[in-house]
Parts: C-alpha cells; structure tokens; sequence
C-alpha cells in the first residue's frame, strides 16, 4: 500500500516552540490563530511532505491512535492535507490600472484623513507634511461639499456601513474654534443615515480646552497622541514655537482624556535622536495600560540592528504584561502591519481610503500634500470611492520575493510611498524578525485567557 504522505499549508507559521503557549497562525486569512495542544504540534512539527503517519509516531514515540487524532484535528482546521496545496495560493499581484474599481459588494467601510488645518504650533524637525507654512484652514464650504460627497456615496452604495474620519492637520485642536460646529454639522448629518461613525483625532496635544473635551465627549472621538519618549526624548522633536518642550503639557493632558473617560492611543515615532527612550515610554505605557502603536521615522535612515534590538526589548516588557492583563492583540500595533486582518494592500489609501486636503483636492496619501499628485477632488462630479479608487496604481506590483513571502497579507511590501531600490520596505528584516514574536505573545495572551475561563 502506498504511503500517505503529509503535506502542511504554506500559509501557516508555528509559534511558541520551548513555551507552554504554543498556536498556529494563518498569515493570510482572517481567522489567524488557533492555539495547539503539545501533541498536536509535536506532529505537526514533522510534517514535511515526505513524512508519513508511521514515521511521525514512531520518531515521537507517539501510539499512530494518537498521530491519526492529531492529524485529523489539523486537516479539520486546513492546517494539513494529505493532498498537497496548490502553488497558487501564494497572492497574485499585478498592480492596478486608473480607475480599476473593485466590485462595490467588496468595499463596507471608507477612511479619510481630514486635513482641516496647515497651522501648528510645533517645530517638529521631521514632520513629512510640506505645507504647513501656509497656516491655512479648511473652509465651512468645502466641509459641507465632503458632507455631500459622503451621503451620495452611502446613498450610492448599500453595503458601505463604516466611515472612519481622521480629524487631522497641522495641529488641529489650535483651530478647534474655527472647525468645530461645521464639522459638529457633518458628525450630525451623518449620524442621521444607516452607517457607524468612527472619530478619531491626530494631534500634538498640547491644547486642551473644556470645550475640546465636551466635543469629544459627545462624539466619542478617539484621541491619536504624538510622543516620542518620556522627558528629554519627546522633548528633543516635540518644541513649541520658543524652542521650549512640550512633555509635561502633553503628559497633564493625556491624564486629563482619560480622566474623562475618553480612549487615547499613543503614536510613537522612532528615529535615532530618541531610540534609547524607547524601552522606558513603553513601559510606562504598558503601565498605564494605554494603547500604542510603534513607528519608524519614514525616510530616516535609522540604524535597524539597534532598532531591533529595542524592540526585542519592548516585547520582553509587553510579554511580561500579558499576565497582568494588557492586550498585546488590541492595545498594540507595529508599523502598519496588518497582523489581524491580513491584506493585499499595507493601507487602505488607494481601496477604501484617501487624504482630503483643505481645499477639497483628494490624494492617495496625507504625505503628498502640496505636490502635484492629487487623484481628484471633491467638488468634481465623480463619486468619492472612483476618485478614491482612480490612486489604487500606487500600490505598485510588489518584489517577486514579497510575493513569495509568508508574510506578504502582514506587511503587504510595507508603505508604497517608501521603498528601497529592489521595491521592498525598508522595514523587511526588521519584519522578519518581530512578526513571529508578535504572534508568540498573542498565542500567550489566548492561553492566558483561556486559563482564567478554567
């Protein structure tokens, strides 16, 4: 009789080997983790596509009763198959033509970055947004056009039930009296039709006033807050207008949110100048149990064997708060990894996402304001997802070792705006190596879980 041979999914990783947690993972499809018995992944460990059921048991020692039930449990999850997979379930990239418009059964939620203001009232050396010079703000006017944009596109298509706005700028809240009641208008109008409104606003915080903090109350914004470190690191970037740092203001108002009950995530950026800060904002974060997602500087050209390194040791930390309670799965993010919902694209800019500037121009991406780049604008007659859509080219074709990658739904080539000769983020090693990490403390975060329910 031939020999079943045994063949596992390419797109599954294992991790947790030598811990108590171990799972494995889907690194393209959304439900992407399952956590595994020991024997389970004892057997599965050797399958290989040579190895049959007699040579598992009897390299494991393993009754072949006990290798068939762990293996049928596998082939019931897709983890295995005794047929083989496929070449073509690694992700076919072609790029995309102008206008190429994905079915609209496909698209159910839309993103915008809302440019409302050019002014801020920092002097942060490596803000990647040129037009900030200009002080200027967006207009009632072309609030109000965005306002009717997004109801004929809610109107147009039935399956869009999410609009997620990014309040952003500049600085928003120093203009907060200027936008406040005509984006009031627009959060009201749209609380009148069928879809869920998502608020969030990017901001220095360094303002904050009781009238901020009523309209977010009211709106249940979620707050992005910018800081680089604690003290001395976040105030080497983040300086006002007199040079002076703004750590113990942004502090006093972050306590101040959640005093109120109003959900904040910290963006940190990481570059040289504040690398060595890291390790400690974390821990005070993980401390604090606050939400944070961590970043390289885009275009600087920072040192990756540190950079790993402190990562490496932000984990360590995080691993360590998983007992007390933290959610390494809800409550942090790394880059712009798409570890819980794996994709084609690194961003939703150019499928179901744009950046609105101030006076109405629509671009793939926040970063290209002030260039020549805009993909339309909200005052012409094509609907906001076609103008969306008509910037999707910007996800050009990815590497052919990206697309053989296992990781190619996680980082998805990483940003598209920033790539290095061989069209790879910059960020691939760096990926490599935290990516299983990431998902070894997330199997750890569900046996946890699991054992609080026993």
């Amino acid at each position: 009789m031939a020999k079943k041979i045994l063949y596992k999914n390419p797109d599954v990783m294992l991790v947790g080997d030598e811990t108590d947690y171990k799972a494995v993972i889907f690194t393209k499809q959304e439900d992407y983790i399952k956590l595994l018995s020991d024997s389970d992944y004892a057997v599965l460990q050797l399958v290989d596509s040579t190895n049959d059921v007699d040579y598992i048991a009897n390299q494991l020692n393993f009754h072949k009763e006990t290798v068939l039930n762990s293996l049928k449990s596998l082939q019931e999850n897709n983890i295995i198959s005794y047929h083989g997979y496929k070449e073509n379930n690694i992700i076919s990239y072609h790029g995309y033509k102008e206008n190429n418009i994905v079915s609209d059964k496909s698209i159910s939620s839309l993103t915008f970055w809302f440019h409302l203001t050019d002014h801020c009232n920092l002097t942060c050396s490596y803000c990647y947004i040129s037009t900030l010079e200009t002080q200027k703000n967006m207009s009632e006017l072309t609030i109000n056009q965005f306002s009717k944009k997004i109801i004929e596109v809610i109107n147009q298509y039935d399956n869009i039930d999410e609009i997620t706005l990014k309040l952003a700028g500049g600085e928003p809240l120093v203009s907060f009296k200027h936008w406040h009641q005509p984006i009031q208008n627009l959060i009201d109008t749209l609380n009148n039709t069928r879809v869920n409104i998502k608020l969030r606003i990017l901001t220095n915080l360094t303002v904050l006033t009781d009238s901020i903090i009523k309209f977010s109350k009211t709106n249940h914004i979620v707050y992005g807050v910018s800081l680089d470190g604690l003290d001395d690191y976040h105030d080497e970037y983040r300086k006002d207008s007199t040079g002076k740092g703004t750590f113990q203001v942004v502090k006093k108002n972050i306590e101040c949110l959640k005093d109120n009950n109003i959900a904040v995530a910290i963006l940190v950026t990481i570059s040289e100048k504040n690398m060595e800060g890291i390790v400690e904002l974390v821990e005070y974060l993980l401390k604090e149990n606050i939400t944070f997602r961590l970043a390289d500087a885009k275009g600087d050209d920072i040192n990756k064997t540190d950079l790993l390194k402190v990562l490496n040791n932000c984990y360590d930390l995080i691993e360590a708060y998983i007992e007390q309670g933290f959610s390494i799965e809800n409550k942090h993010v790394l880059c712009d990894l798409n570890l819980i919902s794996p994709s084609k694209t690194a961003c939703p800019m150019g499928v179901n996402g744009a950046a609105i500037y101030l006076n109405g121009d629509v671009f793939f991406c926040h970063s290209q304001f002030g260039s020549d780049t805009a993909i339309g604008s909200i005052f012409e007659t094509r609907d906001i997802l076609q103008i969306i859509q008509s910037g999707r080219y910007f996800h050009a074709e990815l590497s052919d070792e990206c697309k053989a990658c296992m990781y190619s739904m996680i980082c998805s080539g990483g940003c598209p705006l920033y790539k290095t000769k061989d069209n790879k983020s910059p960020m691939c090693g760096i990926f490599k190596a935290t990516i299983p990490r990431i998902y070894s403390i997330i199997a750890k975060e569900k046996k946890v879980a699991v054992g609080a329910l026993l």
